[in-house]
């Protein structure tokens, strides 16, 4: 099993080599396809809502679904095409987000990604995203000459994270007042804090070595919610250690390449992506699925790029 697991590893470690490689120019498209592709899929979410929960509500009527998550799902409209869940749906969407911000015409753009985004109701999804753009505007303030700037510049930012709070809440709220018990956002908390709670004995069983790559299993999921916790269940302590090592080094060669970039601008978007999907990897799995993972593998890499044409 853990052979079988390896060539995610791998093919990952192969993407952050050739992100690193590229030069500004090749790097500006490979933004422009990841941004492209967002929008595609940022499409078919918003389609799945207008037209394709009918049709699928009748597949499942004929084959004898009972599932009360696809069933939720579904009643609910929240949208996860083409993915398999909402909430991985949204942790995509909210790593590709912030690589947008690097266009000027870039308010239409937002708007259809930010839009497929709520569709998911992913608080998960939501919150990384509001934590990037965090950091994503105390980056701008650091390293670029907006840094000066005092005013309205700020007071729009101010605002602008205000409200993405309170569309947070507003989800948050209507989930937990529309919503079953098993699917409810306090449900899912619990859920996951049971899943953490039976990672960590998993850990305590075999804190060095781990289970092996691949071998993680819990009683009623196959993965942890917290891909910290399960990276460290299936390598042990050193394999922690090192991935915990490889992304600080990273986002400190991304912090040394900004001061002396001339796209600090870009840099900071792409660093302001690799770290929304660290964020929602705290309460999700998306770092073991690679129609996800290997999208940040690739943008990890570019992070540490460096500014030579």
């Amino acid at each position: 099993m853990s052979m079988k697991e390896l060539y995610k590893y791998i093919t990952g470690i192969l993407l952050l080599l050739v992100g690193a490689s590229l030069t500004h120019k090749n790097r500006d498209k490979i933004i422009l396809c990841l941004v492209t592709a967002g929008l595609f899929i940022s499409l078919l979410a918003i389609y799945q809502y207008f037209f394709g929960f009918q049709r699928l509500l009748g597949y499942i009527s004929k084959q004898g679904i009972t599932d009360p998550f696809v069933l939720d799902y579904v009643s609910r409209k929240r949208v996860f095409f083409p993915f398999v869940t909402p909430n991985i749906l949204g942790g995509y969407l909210a790593m590709i987000i912030p690589l947008t911000l690097t266009y000027n015409n870039r308010i239409w753009l937002i708007t259809l990604l930010s839009f497929a985004l709520l569709l998911t109701q992913s608080i998960g999804g939501l919150l990384s995203l509001f934590l990037g753009l965090a950091i994503y505007f105390y980056l701008l303030r650091t390293f670029t000459k907006l840094r000066g700037l005092q005013g309205k510049s700020e007071k729009r930012r101010v605002i602008f994270l205000f409200a993405l709070l309170m569309i947070i809440v507003f989800v948050l709220t209507i989930r937990s007042l529309t919503q079953k018990q098993h699917i409810q956002p306090v449900f899912s908390t619990i859920m996951r804090l049971n899943y953490w709670k039976d990672t960590l004995s998993i850990i305590k069983a075999s804190p060095w070595f781990g289970v092996g790559v691949g071998n993680f299993n819990l009683t009623e999921s196959r993965f942890a919610h917290n891909s910290y916790l399960q990276i460290w269940a299936e390598m042990g302590i050193l394999g922690i250690i090192s991935i915990l090592w490889l992304i600080i080094a990273a986002f400190k060669s991304a912090l040394k390449n900004m001061r002396n970039s001339s796209h600090k601008s870009q840099n900071a978007t792409i660093t302001t992506a690799g770290a929304v999907f660290l964020i929602h990897n705290l309460v999700d799995f998306s770092f073991f699925l690679p129609e996800v993972a290997i999208i940040w593998w690739m943008i990890f890499g570019l992070i540490i790029s460096k500014d030579s044409e």
